[in-house]
């Protein structure tokens, strides 16, 4: 079944494709007891379960739960004849009773299932994880835990030594940040380069960060969690005037060609890229005096140090913030050049000859 409507169930934005719609909606999130999302004119209301990690219910007759935007996906996938059963109960609602449909129907909630899911049982009960098939590649609707960041000390002057005061440190990272914003995040990272063919992280040609099962979509962005006085919650800003003049306060909800999700993209690419792209690691953590080995390899370790305060007066500062001066300061006086071909994600070179190592693999064995 196709939904008419290219809208964000969640939000004003719209989109010129469903498929762009799904992956846009499918990042939503939510604290809200009930949330509400709206599909082709019909108003769903899902129930929040797990308040510490945002999780919601499936309102169908299943036990699936997941992020807001997982649930979404999850119903438009796993219950599409619910919306056909909804939407003929409004409309018939004011016709004459001998008109309206027999109640021996359908029930509401008949699934028709395009995806699967697989139950995992543990003491409180069973739940389900769902992973559509018809989004490529496929979503994998899973909970993502918090954990204890690492505590370690690391050289902040090196970030803050030309920018003593932190007012000056956070305009530096706004004006030098915004010359770089206007194209994709990934490739202005990895080549320097700002291709025409798209601007925002989603349209990227790249799947390791555009694709939903990716690392990147699936676990790291879902495992930032900004404190809401020191980022717009939406753009992830600092709210000052030199992020492209954001307001003192969060900055409203834009169409899809005029909001500031391009900003949302470098501060959670960058610094995705940092800790996944040794080029970028070394030189980074090297100038700062961090032992990468104090997160362990663990992307979720890395992801809850980010988003903490510096440890200055100011809970502006984070460390995100430390991490971009730093990274922009190196790039600016040339100490962080990509080779020809750009920088590489870390295993890139071994996927590129995994074909030939699996091959050797089964004539080992014949």
């Amino acid at each position: 079944m196709s939904f008419n409507s290219t809208d964000c169930p969640f939000c004003p934005e719209t989109f010129e494709t469903p498929e762009e719609r799904d992956t846009h909606a499918s990042e939503h999130s939510s604290t809200r007891k009930t949330a509400n999302m709206e599909l082709n004119g019909i108003r769903i209301s899902v129930t929040l379960v797990d308040p510490d990690h945002g999780i919601y219910a499936c309102p169908g007759p299943c036990s699936t739960r997941s992020s807001l935007g997982g649930v979404y996906l999850h119903i438009t996938q796993e219950h599409p004849t619910m919306f056909i059963n909804l939407k003929r109960k409004r409309d018939e609602a004011d016709l004459p009773s001998g008109l309206q449909t027999p109640s021996s129907s359908p029930p509401l909630f008949s699934s028709t299932y395009i995806g699967h899911s697989a139950a995992h049982h543990g003491s409180g009960g069973s739940n389900h994880q769902y992973t559509p098939t018809n989004i490529s590649p496929a979503v994998q609707v899973v909970k993502i835990l918090r954990v204890k960041p690492p505590v370690f000390t690391y050289n902040f002057a090196a970030a803050t030594g030309q920018h003593p005061h932190m007012d000056a440190l956070l305009d530096f990272v706004g004006t030098s940040l915004s010359n770089l914003v206007d194209g994709c995040a990934f490739h202005g990272i990895m080549n320097h380069d700002t291709p025409s063919s798209h601007r925002k992280v989603y349209r990227c040609s790249e799947p390791r960060i555009a694709d939903h099962g990716s690392e990147y979509k699936s676990t790291f962005t879902k495992a930032l969690h900004g404190r809401r006085r020191t980022v717009c919650f939406r753009c992830w800003c600092p709210m000052l005037p030199s992020f492209e003049n954001h307001p003192d306060e969060v900055c409203e909800k834009g169409t899809n060609h005029s909001n500031r999700n391009h900003w949302e993209d470098w501060f959670r690419v960058l610094p995705y890229l940092i800790f996944r792209v040794k080029g970028l690691r070394d030189v980074v953590f090297q100038e700062l005096g961090i032992d990468e080995s104090v997160f362990h390899s663990n992307i979720l370790s890395y992801a809850a140090w980010v988003t903490l305060p510096a440890g200055t007066d100011d809970d502006r500062v984070t460390n995100l913030i430390i991490l971009t001066a730093t990274y922009l300061s190196l790039r600016i006086t040339g100490k962080i050049l990509p080779p020809s071909d750009g920088f590489e994600l870390d295993g890139e070179k071994l996927l590129q000859f995994l074909p030939f190592i699996l091959y050797i693999l089964t004539i080992s064995k014949r």
